[in-house]
């Protein structure tokens, strides 16, 4: 199962290595910027801060040895998806952009084997508009810090 995001700025080049990464029986394949040789292409300090930031953040709290909780470019196995939703159903209870946080906690929390490998962001593709809104999605974090301890 593949997710990525839908603004033209992950790196598509580097699907077939996900999947053949995942075939290797990964349970999550994370595309990562801060993996070693990912990084942000004409990205704002302001944007790259507030990531690195979320990042931090909800790593520590949540006890995560991921470098990257935020991004949406992934593979993963159906079998971890079938374990989420055995475990926790459903899969996704939180909207937005908290949501892959979410699904990552719960991947983690049920042993899931994950790996990242590194991705370059390309903001200069974005089509559109971007849809985050700082206060909402930081708003968003919080409470679910907040209300999310708890998974386990």
């Amino acid at each position: 199962i593949v997710t990525m995001e839908a603004d033209n700025t992950s790196d598509i080049s580097i699907l077939p290595a996900m999947v053949s990464i995942s075939e290797l029986g990964f349970d999550l394949v994370l595309a990562s910027v801060y993996a070693q040789g990912g990084g942000f292409d004409k990205t704002s300090f302001f944007r790259k801060f507030i990531s690195f930031g979320a990042n931090m953040m909800m790593r520590y709290f949540f006890n995560i040895n991921v470098l990257t909780i935020s991004s949406f470019y992934r593979v993963y196995s159906l079998q971890i998806i079938k374990k989420i939703n055995a475990k926790y159903a459903p899969v996704i209870e939180n909207r937005g952009f908290i949501c892959m946080l979410e699904v990552l906690l719960k991947a983690i929390r049920l042993n899931a084997s994950v790996i990242e490998v590194p991705m370059k962001l390309y903001s200069q593709k974005r089509q559109g508009k971007s849809k985050m809104k700082i206060v909402v999605t930081t708003f968003n974090y919080l409470s679910f810090l907040f209300k999310n301890r708890k998974i386990k």
